[in-house]
């Protein structure tokens, strides 16, 4: 199998699951998100309706930084959507601390699998921008790619907890204990 249809069907299953569950969350920007997030505070609002428009245009942007038909033949193009791709993400990351932090009576076991895939992209796209401007292109791309692995934890853990939680739970059941 040649990288081509690698790509094409990597992004098609990405986009796919990335529109299935942008939807649901699209409508907690008009409709209000639900009272357990306790995020339904005017600037808290704000900040997770900044976060989800900066998510898309990070998720739209890496397809074209990744598209070999772009980055190879267009080279400015590929510097312009960079510079924008690095940007939007620094807002992202920003508004996710936040939005973790002040989200606490939600999900609090997973935290530190939050502050861990928000630091490593954090990092990791800062470590893409410096290799990029030392010219050292593979670590620039080893980098990006692994700043854009940690941007699709965030897509990947809803496909676990949507799918995969029901296989957990009764893996780990715990059975009483007769004494």
């Amino acid at each position: 199998m040649t990288l081509k249809p690698i790509f094409i069907i990597f992004w098609t299953v990405f986009a796919g699951l990335f529109l299935f569950f942008f939807f649901p969350v699209f409508g907690y920007m008009f409709n209000g998100l639900p009272e357990r997030a306790t995020l339904n505070t005017p600037v808290k609002k704000i900040v997770f309706s900044i976060h989800i428009l900066c998510g898309v245009v990070v998720y739209i942007t890496a397809f074209l930084q990744f598209a070999p038909f772009i980055r190879n033949r267009h080279m400015k193009l590929h510097r312009q959507l960079g510079k924008l791709c690095v940007a939007f993400a620094m807002v992202c990351i920003a508004t996710l601390y936040y939005l973790i932090y002040f989200g606490k009576n939600v999900g609090r076991p997973f935290w530190p699998s939050q502050y861990t895939a928000t630091t490593f992209w954090l990092l990791f796209t800062l470590l893409a921008v410096y290799f990029a401007r030392q010219k050292k292109i593979l670590w620039h791309r080893r980098f990006m790619l692994s700043g854009f692995i940690c941007a699709a934890y965030f897509v990947t853990v809803r496909l676990i907890d949507r799918f995969c939680m029901g296989i957990f739970n009764s893996l780990l059941k715990m059975t009483p204990r007769h004494y």
